[in-house]
């Protein structure tokens, strides 16, 4: 009895082989009913099975039952690889045509000693249409995803990984499968694992992943590894290609490292090359062996192989190990220039948006500064580019509507632009009703006029292909009912007219300050955070981070006042949800003046007395960076309100450089019976509390590294900001 065992078969499947005994067809026939029920039967049971009837005389045998369809067989190759080179594995499977496979997931492991480095290669593979998602964080080991809402077709290479040869000669890495999946299990795979081995020898490639626009010329090199010390004074090698994707032009070694030698090729069959090259002196150097010229004839989309059938240095050493490449025909570019047509002068038009319809639809937008546009990623087949501009429509004024009505009476002649611009009735003809439209346009009163629309000429451009390039593909845009030309491009991506805004900062540097300040435990206050003088500097925006320690202080719903400041009027966008980290954006559109309170931060006291919060930013920036700034930190301490027994007095030891000075002893002494010692925290900051008022006090500090001059301080109140300046010993 046989079995038949299909693959990644699920536990508590059955699987029947049933002998039947010799007889002749009608027999077979006649027990076939049997059969069936039995199969009825045993569905019940079972999720998967197959049943085979067998004539044992050899007469006759046929599936009683249809099988499930064969698991896509999934496997990578074991390689051979030159140290320091990039090595190429395929992952290949068995046709999927059918199978419905629209996603697959998939866990690989190799050893990182010896390859690293992975990356992901889609082009030219079964998975070129997917969406792709990699995670290679952890060396070792990779995840990928794939999805795609169209089902697999065929066979072939799945998807590629490329790697970095590390280990040492001898060495080598197993690829292995910790998992791989098909859609949610349906179909089945069977995965077959693959490994890369390091040899000394010398690594002849092609390049995977390359592009070629179609109808235009590509030259692939053949690349070789270090053949310095090797002797290799001769190579041999026959190269095969997809003669209905690229056709080969020539084979040539100049500028290569066989540029000294006798090259004689075979290129009599499509598809193959026949390349043999010999000279006395020995080859030396790394990089493009030899070049292969070819013409990209295929269609836009298609991808040949490049494979190195055999390759040979001398008679076999040095030996080769050989890396098989690939190139994609893809789109050429379109480009050119979008500009107004009605002026003498070039004026660029800028926001333009130019839509290419055809098999992949592409767009893009006309340069701000320039008005050139440029854009690719084209499909196959014909293609139509079509203009379109609904911004920047301003200087259409009466003056226009004036100039119709002379031209009308033959008291000026408009030229061919000028007459399609007045033409906004659109019958060809430019009458005074022309002229009334505009007028109505420029009131507001609403007509079937196209005052105030953008016109191109011409209109589109239609292309059988895109390929080659196709430069120059200019338009001229008309702005309709603008009959003098006295429009602009904007200076800037505002709506508003070009005179009406200029953001030309001069070469200053605005200080930026946080102070350091004492709050009352549970309190909520403000800090104002202050700036130099911003008269003339254009500053129309700013933005930042702001770090600071949500276990002391916390933001409140509105964390940013601008009432009564510099930044009065401003727009605020605040982002808090991260605890500790504050991220604001502030605009407007009158630039600011003058100096003093930017803007408040507004907080509440969360912490315990003497806990200090520090206020750090990061990223401080005015407009895009000009002018520039210096942002200086500061820090919020928590303190408890004053009592009967006394006040508060608070500060900081820093180093001329304003360097806070840490773990310094401050001492704060007043009459023979009083006296208290703090130490300065990380920051340099240092407090006392509940000081008598009404005496007098010297304070001072003691540093191995600094020397802190002594002060006299009278209290009557609180005391909040000492800053004590420590000199180097």
């Amino acid at each position: 009895m046989s079995l038949v065992q299909p693959c990644n078969s699920s536990p508590g499947s059955t699987h029947f082989d049933i002998p039947v005994p010799a007889a002749k067809y009608d027999i077979l026939r006649r027990r076939s009913a049997i059969l069936v029920a039995l199969l009825l039967f045993l569905s019940t049971t079972s999720n998967m099975f197959a049943v085979f009837a067998h004539d044992r005389d050899n007469l006759t045998s046929g599936s009683l039952a249809s099988s499930a369809p064969p698991c896509p067989v999934v496997s990578m190759p074991a390689l051979s690889a030159v140290q320091n080179t990039v090595v190429t594995v395929p992952i290949n499977t068995t046709d999927t045509t059918g199978l419905n496979i629209i996603s697959f997931d998939t866990s690989i492991s190799y050893d990182p000693s010896v390859i690293t480095g992975v990356s992901i290669i889609t082009t030219g593979t079964l998975s070129s249409s997917m969406t792709v998602t990699v995670n290679s964080l952890t060396p070792g080991t990779i995840l990928i995803s794939a999805y795609t809402p169209n089902p697999l077709v065929g066979a072939g290479t799945l998807l590629k990984l490329n790697f970095t040869v590390i280990g040492p000669i001898g060495s080598s890495s197993p690829i292995t499968f910790n998992s791989f999946t098909y859609n949610e299990g349906a179909p089945c795979s069977s995965p077959t694992n693959g490994s890369v081995t390091i040899v000394d020898c010398i690594g002849v490639s092609f390049q995977t992943g390359q592009t070629a626009v179609k109808n235009a010329s590509v030259t692939i090199p053949i690349i070789t590894t270090e053949l310095l010390g090797r002797n290799a004074i001769s190579f041999d090698a026959v190269v095969n290609y997809d003669p209905s994707v690229i056709s080969e032009i020539s084979v040539t070694n100049a500028g290569t490292l066989s540029s000294a030698k006798i090259i004689t090729v075979n290129d009599l069959t499509p598809g193959t090359l026949i390349i043999s090259a010999y000279g006395p002196d020995p080859l030396a150097g790394s990089g493009a062996l030899l070049n292969i010229n070819f013409s990209a004839i295929g269609p836009i989309g298609s991808t040949s192989q490049l494979s190195i059938a055999s390759f040979t240095y001398n008679e076999g050493t040095p030996c080769a190990v050989t890396n098989n490449g690939d190139v994609t025909i893809i789109s050429g570019a379109v480009s050119g220039v979008v500009s107004y047509a009605n002026s003498v002068a070039f004026k660029p038009v800028p926001n333009t948006i130019l839509n290419a319809v055809g098999s992949v639809n592409v767009s893009t937008n006309s340069a701000f500064l320039t008005g050139a546009y440029n854009f690719g990623g084209f499909g196959p087949g014909s293609y139509v580019v079509t203009p379109t501009k609904s911004t920047d429509v301003y200087a259409i004024t009466g003056f226009d509507s004036a100039l119709i009505a002379q031209h009308v009476v033959s008291l000026i002649t408009l030229n061919s632009i000028q007459l399609q611009a007045a033409d906004v009735s659109g019958n060809n003809i430019v009458t005074g009703f022309d002229a009334a439209l505009i007028a109505q346009w420029v009131v507001l009163i609403p007509n079937i006029g196209s005052t105030g629309t953008w016109k191109f000429i011409p209109p589109n451009r239609n292309y059988v292909e895109m390929a080659p390039d196709q430069t120059a593909e200019d338009y001229a845009a008309i702005l309709m009912g603008e009959v003098s030309g006295n429009w602009i491009p904007p200076t800037s991506f505002s709506p508003l007219a070009p005179s009406e805004f200029k953001n030309e900062a001069p070469n200053v540097t605005i200080n930026v300050t946080a102070p350091a300040v004492n709050k009352m435990v549970g309190s909520s206050f403000a800090v104002p955070v202050t700036v130099s003088d911003t008269t003339g500097a254009g500053i129309i925006s700013w933005q930042f981070d702001l770090l600071y320690n949500p276990a002391i202080i916390t933001p409140q719903v509105s964390p940013i006042d601008t009432a009564g400041t510099l930044g009065s009027g401003f727009a605020v966008t605040v982002n808090a949800l991260t605890p500790g980290l504050l991220k604001v954006v502030l605009f407007g559109s009158t630039p600011i003046s003058g100096s003093g309170t930017l803007f408040n931060f507004k907080f509440t006291a969360v912490g315990s007395n003497g806990q200090t919060s520090p206020l750090t930013w990061q990223n401080f920036m005015f407009n895009e960076g000009n002018p520039s700034n210096v942002a200086a930190n500061g820090s919020v301490r928590l303190i408890a309100g004053p009592t009967a027994a006394g006040v508060s007095i608070d500060g900081r030891v820093i180093d001329t450089s304003g360097r806070p000075v840490r773990n310094a002893l401050v001492t704060l002494a007043g009459d023979l019976s009083f006296q208290r010692v703090v130490r300065t925290n990380q920051f340099g900051y240092f407090g006392f509390t509940d000081i008598p008022v009404g005496a007098a006090y010297v304070i001072s500090a003691d540093s191995k590294q600094f020397t802190v001059p002594p002060r006299i301080l009278s209290v009557s109140d609180n005391i909040s900001g000492i800053e004590l300046i420590a000199e180097s010993n």
